[in-house]
């Protein structure tokens, strides 16, 4: 079925199970598959500026609450350090047998939201993305949802 007749069916199921509904719009995603779901995140601690957390994500963040902080600006040392606090971490490097994951494009990616961090220390609250697939060595990582909260203006408003 091709994409305008997938959508005509979609609102069509839509008018005849809730007649009274308003779409706005359809999203369209791609569809992510065998990528090992870590949970992502930024905060803007009063104290110590910006705060990385990494976990295991998806459902599993809140199940386990496996996660490591380290507070900006990060490098490749820093992430190393906070991926082998994980007590998930195994399953990034091959546990059993498994996919060994891509460290090098998880390690990159954090460091760049390090980097954004200090780049925006005005602008941005807190980054959530959960999740944040990691596929196999070589095939890099993709944030499959995110949040970004904007930072409110100290300025009062009139």
């Amino acid at each position: 079925m091709k994409l305008r007749q997938r959508t005509k069916h979609v609102t069509e199921s839509v008018a005849l199970k809730a007649p009274g509904a308003k779409i706005n719009g359809i999203l369209i995603q791609e569809m992510v598959n065998d990528g090992i779901e870590l949970i992502v995140g930024m905060h803007r601690d009063r104290q110590f500026g910006p705060v990385i957390l990494v976990g295991l994500g998806g459902v599993l963040a809140e199940l386990l609450n496996d996660v490591s902080a380290a507070t900006c600006p990060l490098d490749s040392a820093d992430v190393e350090d906070m991926l082998s606090e994980l007590k998930g971490s195994r399953l990034l490097r091959g546990f059993r047998g498994g996919v060994a994951r891509d460290l090098e494009a998880l390690g990159d990616a954090l460091v760049r939201l390090s980097e954004l961090a200090g780049d925006l220390p005005d602008e941005i609250e807190s980054i959530d993305i959960n999740p944040l697939a990691v596929f196999a060595e070589g095939r890099g990582v993709k944030a499959v949802d995110a949040l970004i909260v904007l930072r409110q203006s100290t300025a009062e408003v009139r």
